[in-house]
C-alpha cells in the first residue's frame, strides 16, 4: 500500500494505491478467476471547518482488475460522502454513506450502505 497526503490551508487531498488479493470458496459461487487480483486507487478530499469538530469528506475509489480472463479493466467504483467528528488530535469517529457500483460488466450491481468507524492514530 502506498499513500500520499497534502494539506492546503483547510483542504486536505489524499491518494492511496494498494494491491488486493481475494480468495473465494469455489463451492459457493460461479467464479471465473480465483484468486481475484485488484489494484485499487482511492482519492479523497477533506475540509476542516473553523472552530468545529466536523470535517466533511468526499472520496472515490476505482478497482482495476489485474487478472481478468477477458481483459483487465476498471470493473467497480466506490464513492463515499461523510464526515469525521474529531474527539482528540489522535481520535475521531467517521460517519459515511457509500455507493459501490459495478461497471463494464454484464449484470451490474449497485449497493448502498452507511457506516461508522472509530479511528485512532498511533
Amino acid at each position: 500500500q502506498l499513500s500520499y497526503k497534502q494539506q492546503f490551508s483547510k483542504w486536505k487531498l489524499s491518494w492511496r494505491g494498494k494491491l488486493q488479493s481475494s480468495y473465494r470458496n469455489e463451492n459457493s459461487g460461479d467464479y471465473k478467476v480465483n484468486p481475484k487480483y485488484y489494484y485499487k486507487n482511492k482519492f479523497q478530499i477533506n475540509y476542516k471547518i473553523t472552530n468545529s469538530r466536523f470535517e466533511p469528506f468526499l472520496s472515490s475509489e476505482f478497482y482495476y482488475s489485474l487478472n481478468d480472463l477477458e481483459k483487465n479493466k476498471i470493473d467497480k467504483t466506490r464513492t463515499s460522502l461523510g464526515f469525521d467528528y474529531v474527539l482528540s488530535p489522535k481520535a475521531s469517529i467517521e460517519f459515511f454513506g457509500r455507493m459501490d457500483k459495478d461497471v463494464q460488466v454484464k449484470n451490474p450491481l449497485t449497493l448502498y450502505s452507511v457506516g461508522i468507524f472509530y479511528k485512532y492514530e498511533f
